[in-house]
């Protein structure tokens, strides 16, 4: 990187250098900074740009070309109304339909379309001729404006001159030399793009070089631009990750956001409102290089771009910032909203008020320094640099102070004397707020100093404070007034020619004044009692007088508030009753009910409980006994006259003085049973009702009972007669509600071909399984089967149970015991049923058929 040199310029001082990208389009370096008088110096700028757009700002894909001109373009769109900037390229360019060169320059005023920058296209790029630089500058020094800038933006090693290159180090001496000659007319900066030598720039304007990357060009180039305009930035302290903060007013606000995509910015107060925007800007890189041969190889940075936000009349505060996209650089300018300000004060530093016709003769001092909008006394590091310049005349004898910071300016005033001041301060990049007596509030004659008069009387309240419990007012309601006459205790015998007079009101009650050697102590007091004083906000008004030996009296005064708060005390009670129960016969056995009472969660002292009272209740009779060291009392059901049998409601009321001696109140009741026998007779009987029906209900449950309803599942049935399946659904009779026996038959459904084919099976059931059994679980006794229909059986299945058929007979016998009965055995639910046999054929013979089905138990 190269030398960096600055120094002042002639016409207008160099002007802080910015960090960020890009300001606001409409921030007005001139004009009106806030407050009615705040101003800044108005100037108007040319600025001629030699812009280098030969060959190698394009080659091996150099993204030089793009970040120039959109620092260009955004450097254009800073300037303010009534600025030129010219644009000279070293090659011809073309923009916006038309051609430009450095003998016609392409140039844009300040508030105008500046967006035909990023159109710049060079067809040819060449080399880099320092007559350009001489067109530039001899195209200033043909402008009018107050400052005329010339600024050299280039990647060029070497120059030429005369179509002659300047090699070695002859490019940087040449221009140094006519650069340094420019100097004595113009302002120069030179911003080299990559690894150059800076050249060396004298002369008596201003004048700074520098060279960086070609990416660092745009904010090198912001850097310019804020020192030529005098941009005043939020310094990086009072900026962190999604907030903005500033503590002083500001009249307006600049918010930049650089990176790709970014839009959406929004500036929130921490009461969550979000401020309203007067202007926005989107800048953008240009999509247009080189021809002749680099169009392939300029390839534009599309990081280049961001949104730019100005505000008006902000408050101090700390704000959110929030917006969309990935953002690489944020900054923020601002115009400050301040006022400046000088008083009078007198030896004690309390402000004089000049409105008086006459001050008295003594020791003053003159403050001045920056004031908010309520007229207090304000420092900022956002005010920058300060210089102060403070002319005051005594008597019409001028003096002038200067000061870099607010402070104070001591004053010997006379009797006679008249006194008059202006000031006026100079901050930030060039803001300047001035003030005259007048404008100060002054008379317009100046302030008079009269002889001194009875002197000042000053008084001091200590003690008290800014409320109270009504039950503690005049226990800490106690102040101390001391009094100072012209810095001199008032004690003693001193306190003989003083007195104190105190006024109280917003309520009744009173306060009331001591005097002793060292001062007066103040006391408030009760109207009465504490329960009779009204609770609220109280003002005491303070005056006191002193007369000096030469029969002067001097007064001061002061005024005291309090709040006097009231006092809720809340009465509570505990209701312990061991028994609710009493046999009528045993009363003098019964164990008492205890009522302890509490006040705000605390027990009652010894002289709350003298005065406690329990009354109880009830149609029954009870005997009451105070407890006192226990903050209760005990409760018993009397004897005479004796409770009739039955339920009686208790209902207690304590009553007790709160700490103010009103009476307060506690309710609670409960009930109790009065009987002839004791309770555990009752259990008794009632646990005996109780075992009883649960017998029955035990008895009920298991009384053994068929399932509810016996069917058979369709899905699961089968028919079939000479291998051919036969259509079509079972048939099943069993009773609605099967109980304890039931019938079951389920037959084969119907064959149209062959009627004669049908097959059934018929049961006798009995109940197995207890009522307390879901029905589908439940279990059945078979204690009968019979085959239905004309099939000839040669084997029934029945759940687990095979059968054979006895030829003679027809009778169903069990195949492994055929003595034995083929019943009874159990099923259950999804037992499965199979006859399988031999049908008649109606034209004579037989066919082989089958039936299954599963019974459905529900």
């Amino acid at each position: 990187m190269g030398a960096c040199k600055k120094r002042l310029p002639r016409k207008a001082a160099a002007r802080l250098l910015a960090v960020c990208l890009v300001l606001a389009l409409v921030l007005g370096a001139a004009g009106s900074a806030g407050a009615a008088n705040v101003t800044k110096k108005s100037v108007s700028r040319s600025i001629g740009i030699v812009f280098d757009n030969s060959g190698s700002m394009y080659m091996m894909s150099n993204q030089a070309w793009c970040q120039a001109t959109y620092a260009v373009e955004v450097f254009a769109a800073m300037m303010n109304q009534g600025d030129l900037l010219q644009v000279y390229p070293m090659s011809e360019i073309e923009a916006g339909g038309r051609i430009y060169s450095d003998r016609a320059p392409l140039s844009v005023s300040g508030g105008s379309d500046v967006s035909v920058i990023r159109d710049i296209y060079t067809p040819w790029a060449g080399d880099t001729p320092i007559e350009t630089v001489k067109a530039a500058y001899e195209g200033l020094m043909q402008t009018t404006a107050d400052e005329k800038w010339l600024i050299v933006l280039t990647d060029g090693q070497i120059f030429y001159e005369g179509y002659q290159e300047l090699p070695g180090d002859q490019t940087r001496q040449r221009l140094s030399e006519v650069l340094s000659g420019y100097n004595d007319s113009v302002n120069v900066i030179y911003l080299g793009i990559g690894d150059l030598d800076v050249p060396d720039i004298t002369g008596s304007y201003a004048s700074y070089g520098s060279a960086v990357s070609s990416a660092g060009v745009p904010d090198e180039l912001s850097r310019i631009c804020n020192m030529i305009f005098g941009r005043d930035q939020l310094p990086e302290s009072y900026m962190s990750p999604g907030q903005v903060r500033f503590d002083i007013p500001m009249s307006k606000l600049i918010i930049f956001v650089q990176g790709e995509n970014v839009s959406g910015v929004s500036l929130k107060a921490e009461d969550g409102t979000e401020l309203t925007p007067v202007s926005t800007y989107s800048p953008q890189y240009s999509t247009k290089g080189a021809g002749d041969g680099f169009s392939g190889q300029a390839v534009p940075d599309t990081t280049l771009q961001g949104m730019l936000v100005t505000y008006e009349n902000c408050q101090p505060g700390t704000y959110s910032l929030t917006y969309a996209g990935a953002s690489r650089s944020i900054a923020a300018y601002y115009e400050p909203d301040v006022d400046v300000s000088a008083l009078l004060t007198d030896a004690n530093g309390n402000p004089v008020d000049v409105t008086l016709p006459q001050q008295e003769a003594g020791q003053y001092s003159l403050q001045y320094g920056f004031v908010d909008a309520g007229g207090g006394f304000i420092t900022s590091e956002l005010l920058g640099q300060q210089n102060y310049e403070i002319t005051y005349r005594i008597n019409g004898e001028e003096q002038t102070v200067t000061a870099n910071e607010a402070g104070f300016i001591p004053l010997d005033m006379s009797a006679g004397d008249t006194l008059d001041a202006d000031v006026a301060v100079t901050f930030l990049s060039g803001y300047r707020v001035s003030k005259t007596g007048q404008d100060l509030g002054w008379p317009d004659l100046g302030i008079q100093f009269g002889p001194k008069g009875a002197g000042t009387l000053d008084m001091d309240v200590s003690g008290g404070g800014d409320s109270y419990k009504l039950s503690r007012l005049e226990q800490e309601g106690v102040y101390r007034v001391t009094l100072t006459h012209d810095g001199t205790p008032v004690t003693g015998e001193m306190l003989d020619q003083a007195s104190l007079d105190a006024r109280i009101s917003g309520g009744n009650a009173v306060c009331a004044v001591e005097k002793d050697a060292e001062g007066f102590t103040l006391r408030m007091q009760y109207a009465g009692s504490a329960a009779q004083t009204q609770c609220g906000d109280y003002t005491v008004d303070l005056l006191a007088y002193y007369t000096s030996e030469d029969s002067l009296t001097a007064q001061c005064g002061q005024t005291l508030s309090f709040t006097l708060d009231d006092e809720v005390s809340r009465l509570e009670m505990d209701l312990e009753a061991p028994q609710k129960h009493f046999v009528l016969s045993k009363l003098d056995r019964a164990k008492p009910m205890t009522v302890t009472v509490t006040m705000d969660g605390q027990p009652l002292t010894a002289e709350q409980m003298a005065q406690a009272e329990l009354s109880v209740d009830s149609e029954a009779a009870f005997h009451v006994e105070k407890l006192p060291e226990q903050s209760a009392f005990r409760v018993t059901p009397a004897r005479e006259p004796a409770p009739a049998n039955g339920r009686y409601r208790v209902a207690f009321t304590a009553t007790a003085a709160d700490t103010v001696g009103r009476t307060i109140s506690a309710e609670e009741a409960t009930h109790v049973r009065f009987q002839p026998f004791s309770d555990w007779v009752l259990y008794l009987m009632v646990l005996g009702g109780l075992l009883a029906l649960a017998a029955l209900i035990a008895l009920y449950l298991n009384v053994k009972r068929l399932p509810k309803r016996i069917g058979v599942s369709f899905a699961d049935t089968r028919f079939t007669v000479g291998g051919r399946i036969v259509e079509g659904d079972p048939k099943c009779r069993s009773p609605k509600s099967c109980k304890k026996k039931a019938s079951v038959s389920v037959e084969a459904p119907e064959y149209v071909l062959n009627p004669m084919a049908t097959a059934g099976i018929a049961m006798n059931l009995e109940a197995v399984s207890p009522r307390r059994i879901k029905s589908s679980r439940r279990r059945a006794k078979v204690v009968g089967v019979s085959v239905l229909g004309d099939i000839e059986p040669t084997s029934v299945n029945i759940g687990a149970k095979i059968f054979t058929v006895e030829k003679d007979t027809g009778r169903l016998i069990n195949p492994v015991s055929p003595t034995a009965p083929a019943t009874p055995f159990e099923i259950g639910n999804n037992a499965i049923i199979t006859i399988s046999g031999k049908v008649p054929k109606p034209t004579g013979g037989t066919s082989a058929a089958a039936f299954s089905s599963k019974l459905k138990f529900r």
